[in-house]
C-alpha cells in the first residue's frame, strides 16, 4: 500500500511497535516524528494520507494543538492514539474534528480496522 503515515508519538517503543504493525499488514511508509512543531515540518513537505497522533507529546505543544494547526494548513484525517480518556480531553479533542479517538491501549484490530476504513475509501 502506497499511503504515507505519520506517527506522531513521544514514547519511542510505542511508536516504533505502532510502526512494525502497520509495515506487517502492508503500510510501508511510516515515518515517527516526536514533537509536534517537528512533525508539521513533515507534514507540510511531505503531506501524508494519515495522521497519528498521541495527545501527550514532547515540545510546547501538544497533539491537540498539533490537530488544530494541521486542520489549518491541510485536509489530512487525523487519528487520536492515546491514554487521556477523560471527558474534558476527549472533548477538546473532538473539537478538532478527528476520524477516530482510540484510548490505548488499543486492541490491535480495532486500530487496524479502523486505518484501513480511511485510507481504503
Amino acid at each position: 500500500m502506497k499511503n504515507r503515515i505519520l506517527i506522531v508519538e513521544d514514547e519511542q517503543i510505542i511508536a516504533e511497535d505502532l510502526k512494525v504493525t502497520l509495515k506487517n499488514i502492508g503500510y510501508e511508509d511510516c515515518l515517527i516524528e516526536n514533537s509536534a512543531e517537528q512533525a508539521l515540518e513533515i507534514i507540510k513537505k511531505q503531506k501524508p494520507d494519515l495522521i497519528i497522533i498521541d495527545i501527550k507529546l514532547t515540545g510546547k505543544m501538544d497533539g491537540i494543538e498539533l490537530a488544530e494547526k494541521i486542520n489549518k494548513i491541510e485536509d489530512i484525517p487525523v487519528i487520536y492514539f492515546t491514554a487521556y480518556a477523560e471527558k474534558k480531553v476527549i472533548k477538546k479533542a473532538m473539537a478538532t474534528k478527528p476520524v477516530a479517538y482510540l484510548i490505548k491501549p488499543v486492541i490491535e484490530k480495532e486500530l487496524l480496522d479502523t486505518i484501513n476504513s480511511i485510507l481504503n475509501k
